[in-house]
């Protein structure tokens, strides 16, 4: 099933509210340990993170393709997810997680050091995490999430200083999650939100500058983030687009160089996300929870929108990473056997792996990553795609 696309109203862009040299540092006291082993399993492709059923447990997968079990001083929070990605040249990943036991946003380095940022987090909230710079060559990673004051804040991984960006305190929409996309050519990473109060779309943008798009967002509603994909167009290393649910529920991608939005019509589920990830500067890919269907939904500019006809739960939002050029990996927590899915070029996949009631699995890449992944045969489920 597919819909037709339109161009909406270029939307104000209100001010700038401070520049990257006056951000504001948040007072806190981390916390650091040493992480102890954990045993693992096989698992078909690498780069994915979930929350377990059972007992809060993190499962993970990084670049050695297996399942672990993360230590248990990041066990998560009900109802919230988890946040992680790949590609350190040590071979490592970064994981964040909203703390069962300390309500603050700890996360484990490329390095296997725990660290506890000290800040607690908005009830039910999840980080976010994008890389920074060029992640092949020693690069940094930073995490983006809302505090119990229903601010925004961001941790730099190396450094550990946690700010209030865009010269904040801004505040979050409260039930909402903001999103983070790799800083190309600086080490701040674009950071999109629902705020509070206005109820639109704000993010900011890599110079730490804030703007406030105008346009309103669903109640509920979170936002997702892409960088342009650096190896197809590298005069847009400074575009992002973002997908979001506009007060209608109508599915919208932003570009923040030109400051317009695209509308689909087609509707996203209450109180989700969507996810985003690029192929190029004018193409992109979108996968959200459909409103009334509770299905997967992926949208392109050249194919509209697909209902994959893959149940989705309740209230969860798909993550999307890309892995090869044109291929991205879509995982969703399954809507009938609550398991994590992999949904690949018209193909799917279910791991079998238990994910929490209410929870989304977590998957992630940078561009750059491109030798490191070897797509897996999917036999073992028959997708059906309108």
């Amino acid at each position: 099933m597919k819909f037709p696309i339109g161009t909406l109203p270029r939307p104000r862009r209100r001010g700038l509210l401070m520049a990257a040299s006056a951000a504001v540092a948040v007072a806190t006291t981390m916390v650091t340990v040493a992480a102890p082993a954990h045993a693992a399993t096989a698992w078909p492709d690498p780069t994915a993170a979930w929350i377990s059923p059972a007992d809060g447990t993190v499962m993970e997968v990084t670049g050695s393709g297996l399942v672990t079990a993360a230590p248990s001083a990041l066990t998560a929070a009900p109802g919230t997810s988890p946040a992680e990605t790949a590609g350190f040249l040590s071979g490592g990943r970064v994981l964040a997680v909203h703390s069962l036991a300390t309500n603050t946003m700890m996360f484990i380095d490329e390095y296997e050091t725990i660290v506890n940022t000290g800040v607690q987090m908005a009830p039910g909230g999840s980080p976010a995490v994008a890389p920074l710079g060029n992640f092949f060559n020693g690069g940094d990673a930073m995490f983006a999430f809302v505090g119990t004051d229903n601010n925004l804040r961001t941790v730099d991984v190396n450094s550990r200083n946690v700010t209030f960006p865009g010269g904040g305190p801004l505040g979050v929409s409260p039930g909402t999650n903001p999103a983070i996309a790799k800083g190309a050519l600086s080490l701040i990473g674009t950071v999109a939100f629902h705020a509070n109060v206005e109820d639109t779309l704000w993010y900011v943008d890599s110079n730490n500058v804030a703007h406030d798009t105008g346009i309103k967002m669903a109640v509920g509603a979170s936002p997702s983030i892409t960088e342009i994909n650096p190896h197809s167009n590298a005069g847009h290393l400074t575009d992002y687009k973002i997908a979001f649910a506009g007060d209608d529920d109508r599915l919208r991608v932003f570009d923040t160089e030109t400051s317009t939005a695209t509308g689909y019509n087609v509707f996203v589920a209450p109180r989700t996300a969507p996810a985003i990830r690029d192929v190029d500067a004018n193409n992109y890919k979108v996968a959200f929870q459909g409103l009334n269907t509770h299905t997967l939904w992926t949208v392109t500019p050249a194919r509209g929108a697909v209902d994959t006809r893959l149940p989705i739960a309740v209230g969860t939002s798909p993550s999307m990473a890309f892995v090869l050029p044109d291929r991205f990996q879509i995982l969703f927590n399954h809507g009938v056997s609550h398991t994590v899915w992999d949904y690949q070029a018209e193909t799917c996949f279910d791991t079998g792996q238990p994910i929490a009631v209410g929870s989304n699995p977590s998957t992630s890449n940078v561009f750059d990553n491109t030798t490191a992944y070897t797509p897996m045969p999917r036999t073992t489920a028959f997708c059906a795609v309108g």
